[in-house]
Order: C-alpha cells, then sequence, then structure tokens
C-alpha cells in the first residue's frame, strides 16, 4: 500500500458528494476539538498493506466554524450548526482475483470519509473496512477519547415510533436447544415481543417510523440503529446540503437525550449488553454450563469437558453478603462444602473475565474444593446473576428487566420414606444391574418412588446412555406421561431455593421433547440396546422385555394427551410459599432472587412444551 503526503491533495467536491446516511456516532471525551484531531489522525492511517492493492488519497479538506469554514456550494458550517467536518477521498487500485499477478487489469474504486462535530457529538461516515479499523480502535488501550453511545440513548433517540424490524441475539450460553439469534419483522414490536421467550434475548439492531415532529425536517421514515457499533442508518441522500441537515438533526436528538433522559424503553422485555460494571451488585447465583448443550465447536478439549462435568455436580453457595462485583463461594464435591473461593467481576479490555481464587480469610480448603477450583479455571464454565439485574456469561455482560411472575405447573407430592439426594438405587453404574435393583426392597431412591408413584397403569425405566427419558407412564385414560428425575443437592429441612439443581434436569426435557410424538417414541424403545429394560404395570414388575408397554402405546397413538414431568424435589411446598410471600411483601434476599430466575426459566421450558403441543408439570416435595 501507498500514500503520497508530500503530492498537493485536491480539495473534496463537496457538490458532487451525496451519501448514504449511514453513520458511527461517537461521543467526545474531554476537548470535542481535541477528540476531532485525533478521530481524523486515526481515520487518515493507512490500513494494512495488501499485496497487489495500491490506496492514495487524491483529495482532503478540513474546515472548523471557529475560523469561518465554507462548505462550497452549501453553506457555512455556523449556518449548518456544524462545528468542525473533515473529507478525504480515497482511489484504491487493485488487481481482480480472478487474474494472474503479471496481468495488467486492474480494478479502480473511489473511498469516501466524511467526519462532522456537532458539540459534543461526531457522526463519522466511512467505508466498511475502515470503520472495522475505527471500531478495533475504540476496544484498544490506550483508548482514544471517544465513546460509543449507549444502548439506552440510541433507544430513546430513534426508537420512540413503531419497531418494524428487530435483529435479537440470545444472551443465554451457546446449546443446540435454542437459537443464537433471531429477526422478526412486524407492525408494531415493542408490544408484539414475549416478556418470557424473548426477556432471554438482547436486540442488536432494530428499525423503526420516526413519530412526527414538527421540529424534525429531514429524518422522517424508518431509521434504524445497530447498539454494538453505535451505528445509525437511514437512506440515500439526495445531495450533500441535505445530508449535513439530516446529520445535524440525528446529533441534535442524542444530544438532547444525553443531557435530558427519560428512561423510555422501546423493548423493556429484552435484556441488553453492559459495556461497564458501574451498576453491578450482589451476586447470588452462580450456575456451570451444560457442556452436553454445547455446539461441539465451543465444547473445547478434553480437560474442558471434564472440568465442566466437575461442575455439574459440585457444591457451588455463593454466601450472603456480596458487595459490588465481588462475593464468596462455599464450594466442595458430593454436597459436602470443602472450602471457599473468593471471586471478582473484571473488565478486560472489551470483555469481562472472573477472577477466582481462594479466600485467604477462610480454613484451609480440602482437595475436594481444589478440585472445583481447578474446574473453575479451566475455561468460561461459569454463569453468575447478580440481584442489580446482570448476567455475566461467556465474558460478557448483560442486563434483564423482566418482571417475574409465578410458574404455574407446580405440583407437591409426598417423599416420606425415599432419599431425595438419591437418584437411583445405590452407586451401581452398570444399565442392566440400575434396572434390575429399581423398587428393590432396600431401595429408597427417586427411581424407586417412580415405581410407587405410578402404581396404575404401564411405568417404563428408559435409563441408559442417549435415554429419551428416565420412564414413561401410560394410563387408563392413555396419558403419556415423559418423566425427568434429578435428585436434590440437598435434603436439609433448612435447604434454600437452588436453581442449579433443576438446570441440568431441564436441559434434558427440552432436549427430549421430539419423544413426545408416540409413533417415533415407539420406534425410539423398540430400537433401544436394554435387553432387560425394568417394566411395572399396576405396580407389578413385569418381564416382557417392554413388549406391553410399546402394545399400548401403539394402542393409544390416535387417543389420550401427552404431559412432560420433572422431578427435582429440591424446592418443598413449605419454602414455596413463605419465599412466594416475600416477594409479594418486597423481600429481596438470595431465595427470593433464585426463586424468581428459577420459575422464569421453568417457563422457558413450559414454552417449548407448548410448542409439541403438550405442557410442564414440575414435581416438588410436599
Amino acid at each position: 500500500m501507498t500514500s503520497q503526503s508530500d503530492v498537493a491533495l485536491e480539495e473534496v467536491p463537496w457538490g458532487d458528494l451525496k451519501p448514504f446516511m449511514s453513520v458511527i456516532v461517537l461521543r467526545c471525551v474531554g476537548r470535542p476539538e481535541l477528540a476531532f484531531g485525533a478521530l481524523v489522525r486515526l481515520l487518515k492511517k493507512p490500513g494494512r498493506a495488501r499485496q497487489g492493492t495500491s490506496v492514495r488519497t487524491i483529495a482532503e479538506t478540513e474546515l472548523s466554524a471557529e475560523v469561518g469554514g465554507v462548505v462550497p456550494g452549501v453553506g457555512t458550517l455556523e449556518s449548518l450548526q456544524v462545528d468542525q467536518l473533515f473529507g478525504c477521498v480515497r482511489r484504491q487500485q487493485s488487481r481482480p482475483g480472478w487474474v494472474l499477478a503479471s496481468s495488467d487489469y486492474m480494478n479502480v474504486s473511489h473511498e469516501l470519509i466524511v467526519v462532522l462535530r456537532r458539540g459534543q457529538l461526531i457522526a463519522v461516515r466511512a467505508e466498511r473496512n475502515v470503520l472495522d479499523r475505527l471500531q478495533k480502535q475504540l476496544n484498544t488501550a490506550p483508548l482514544p477519547p471517544l465513546r460509543r453511545l449507549g444502548s439506552g440513548v440510541l433507544e430513546e433517540a430513534f426508537m420512540q415510533g413503531a419497531a418494524k424490524n428487530i435483529w435479537m441475539r440470545s444472551i443465554q450460553r451457546r446449546s443446540v436447544l435454542r437459537p443464537t439469534s433471531k429477526a422478526i419483522g412486524g407492525d408494531d414490536l415493542g408490544v408484539a415481543l414475549d416478556p418470557v421467550e424473548d426477556g432471554f434475548f438482547a436486540w442488536d439492531a432494530a428499525r423503526c417510523e420516526m413519530p412526527d415532529n414538527p421540529e424534525v425536517v429531514f429524518l422522517k421514515g424508518k431509521v434504524g440503529v445497530t447498539v454494538s457499533n453505535s451505528q445509525i442508518w437511514f437512506k440515500d441522500s439526495p445531495d450533500f446540503h441535505t445530508y449535513v441537515l439530516t446529520m445535524g438533526e440525528i446529533l441534535g436528538i442524542t444530544a438532547e437525550v444525553i443531557e435530558t433522559p427519560t428512561g423510555f424503553s422501546a423493548f423493556p422485555v429484552t435484556a441488553r449488553e453492559v459495556f461497564d460494571l458501574a451498576e453491578v451488585s450482589e451476586a447470588y447465583e452462580v450456575l456451570p454450563v451444560d457442556v452436553d448443550s454445547l455446539p461441539e465447536s465451543l465444547r473445547g478439549g478434553e480437560d474442558v469437558e471434564e472440568a465442566a462435568l466437575v461442575l455439574q455436580d459440585a457444591v457451588l453457595n455463593v454466601q450472603e453478603g456480596a458487595r459490588g462485583t465481588k462475593f464468596k463461594l462455599d464450594v466442595g464435591t458430593g454436597g459436602v462444602i470443602g472450602g471457599q473461593l473468593a471471586a471478582n467481576l473484571k473488565k478486560l479490555d472489551d470483555r469481562f473475565e472472573l477472577d477466582v481464587g481462594f479466600d485467604r480469610c477462610a480454613r484451609d480448603p480440602l482437595p475436594s474444593a481444589r478440585e472445583v477450583f481447578q474446574a473453575v479455571n479451566a475455561g468460561q464454565l461459569l454463569e453468575v446473576y447478580f440481584a442489580s439485574g446482570h448476567k455475566y456469561s461467556a465474558g460478557r455482560l448483560w442486563k434483564q428487566d423482566f418482571t417475574p411472575t409465578p410458574f404455574t405447573g407446580w405440583a407437591w407430592e409426598d417423599f416420606t420414606g425415599f432419599d431425595i439426594t438419591k437418584e437411583k438405587p445405590g452407586k451401581l453404574q452398570s444399565t442392566p444391574l440400575i434396572h434390575a435393583a429399581i423398587g428393590e426392597a432396600d431401595d429408597d431412591s427417586l427411581f424407586a418412588w417412580m415405581v410407587d408413584y405410578c402404581s396404575e397403569g404401564w411405568l417404563l425405566c428408559d435409563d441408559s446412555s442417549g435415554e429419551a427419558a428416565d420412564f414413561f407412564h401410560i394410563d387408563d385414560e392413555n396419558l403419556l406421561r415423559v418423566f425427568h428425575v434429578k435428585a436434590s443437592s440437598n435434603k436439609s429441612e433448612n435447604r434454600g431455593v437452588k436453581v442449579g439443581d433443576y438446570d441440568v434436569v431441564l436441559a434434558q426435557a427440552q432436549k427430549n421433547m421430539l419423544y413426545l410424538d408416540k409413533d417415533l417414541l415407539a420406534e425410539r424403545l423398540a430400537s433401544t440396546t436394554i435387553e432387560e429394560p425394568a417394566c411395572w404395570f399396576d405396580g407389578e414388575r413385569v418381564k416382557d422385555r417392554r413388549e406391553g408397554f410399546l402394545a399400548k402405546l401403539k394402542g393409544s397413538r390416535s387417543k389420550g394427551t401427552t404431559e412432560v414431568v420433572v422431578v427435582q424435589p429440591n424446592l418443598s411446598r413449605k419454602l414455596y410459599a413463605k419465599v412466594s410471600e416475600d416477594i409479594a411483601n418486597g423481600v429481596v434476599n438470595q431465595n427470593t432472587l433464585r426463586l424468581q430466575l428459577l420459575e422464569m426459566q421453568l417457563k422457558m421450558a413450559r414454552i417449548a412444551a407448548v410448542k409439541y403441543v403438550t405442557d410442564l408439570t414440575v414435581i416438588g416435595s410436599g
């Protein structure tokens, strides 16, 4: 790449320009004229040299209202209410990709840069490659004296009218079970978004109709914004005079919102990405990532997968009294606390990082705590929820502003005589041995409770690697219930709400909802590798290799209904009533925050169930 600093440059032919009105709007830090100069210097720097390509500046103009700057054929900067203006035209020559290096064929193109400042705000119009370099520089230390606009400013300034299009991305960890992004169109999406399903998405770009305002002459019609890069996009300009006046209105509206914000939100049900830690406070829950739900490309190596499995069964209890971004964790394995960790959420360039070490004020950690510590530091395997409404996940920070409402699918059952911390009989590892031991005289596991609970009709256990569910039950009314069973991490009478106890089992339930189709289920069960699956009829074990259950299933294909049931006795009816009352009375503590988070996740799972024309019931201990 070459540049010619010694050659006299032409003036920018302002009268010939009609730029498309798509700009990056930045806020100056410190003296605005100095910030403008720093930005111009950044934009004038040549990009990375590419073989066979040459770029040279052929026209350049910088004007200032302070010294009476005039745009020929347009007007003075003072009359246009513009403080500073910079323009640059570059000619690029590059060899087409379809010819050899020795060829004389060359593509010739021209690039335009226009930078306009009004007060503390600057609008930048440039080609994609130049803007990409600028965006990168905005995140690189030492930071230039320029900042992107916050999502709240963009939303209040340009999203006041009916939203026609919105592009959203999920704030949940990437998973094969759910979409990572979605684009929606409609007449007024601000009122059409779902507070539950869309509450786990953040809007990244949107296009809205500007409301009628007699003081706004040029910025009329549909205006789009992109939050992540502080971009505002409109339409083609008929001439440069109209372009400057439209930019003036964009910067004027933005400045007014910055000076006197009202807190307006066009999409109050959606989350939004946060780029600083100023308002983050009081961690109340830490959840491990379900590695099985991650796409293969994000699972990392074997070490990361092994660490994720350790965390799935680990004790991860946030201690009361967390302040700001710092908090302490009781950690261990096997339901036993083995030590304490101290954690702090820190900003690292344009990302966030969870800094975790042992709590120096606590006793020496046991080996189990050291195992959890090593797993935590193996990768970004934890998600952290804060009372301030923020969520940390995979290096990014989000703010959720949902209004919690109760989940109505709770059912309370008696688990007396059964160990709610024991999912399967004994410590057996072999699938045939597990099936043979279910419901035997010494079995007090939740699997044995299932046999007692489903004492009428056909009950089939499918527990194995690659299972469709833990149990399937069909009653005399042809109701097919698909059971997913998970042991509680604690059986103390004083146990609190534990969101992590539900995380994995809900993911399993959603993953296998396709087997609510009775034909698919019959095909799946007929081809299972389990030679002697445990099966009961009216509470009595039968050894017919599931034939009776399959006959009943096939006979009920056109009859009856289906239901997904999650059995997780961690939450008791007594505790649920107490915490629900506290929520109604405005009490904010770890249990109220965790229950609200849990019920939001249960409602998300229920939405997935409804798509399969079924419902979700969650059984707790009564």
